[in-house]
């Protein structure tokens, strides 16, 4: 069984159905909620999302985490996400749901954290059970930093989902 597979789980709601890559579902709070209950978190608010979008809205997800925003609304509400994460093995886990809910094309990721001019820096600590509340530190580092006012959009932007752990 390929790592792709062993970490391939079904979201399954009235809506329809997408499947999402949680390679950390053993151990995360957030991958592990989806993993056994089959429903993206925080599915109210989604669901609220979705009513007030059009296909092809622009949508940030600024603090993807995992990415059960990005793929949800891009999956059943057919919005353009763009999905802001500095967390390497995050992006690469959103890219993997977003092929695998064929969405792929809705899908534009930023392996960044946003901020008030470009920098650097590092998570302040890993913290394995909860990988959405991990906080950067401006300064020396491998992450990248940008300003959003920085990045090209190809039309308005509908909505902003700001989940970035006390960092706004």
């Amino acid at each position: 069984m390929s790592l792709l597979t062993e970490h391939t789980h079904t979201v399954m709601i009235d809506e329809g159905q997408y499947l999402m890559y949680l390679p950390n579902a053993e151990t995360d709070y957030i991958q592990k909620y989806i993993a056994t209950t089959q429903k993206p978190y925080e599915l109210d608010m989604l669901r609220d999302m979705k009513g007030r979008l059009s296909p092809g809205d622009i949508v940030l997800d600024i603090g993807a985490n995992v990415g059960n925003h990005t793929i949800y609304l891009a999956a059943l509400a057919e919005a353009e996400v763009h999905a802001f994460e500095p967390n390497k093995s995050l992006i690469t886990a959103i890219e993997n749901s977003a092929e695998l809910s064929l969405s792929k094309g809705r899908v534009e990721l930023h392996s960044v954290a946003l901020g008030s001019h470009n920098a650097t820096g590092h998570f302040k600590e890993l913290i394995a059970d909860n990988l959405g509340a991990q906080s950067i530190e401006v300064g020396q580092g491998e992450l990248q930093i940008r300003p959003l006012d920085s990045m090209p959009f190809t039309a308005p932007i509908a909505m902003i989902k700001l989940d970035v752990e006390g960092m706004e």
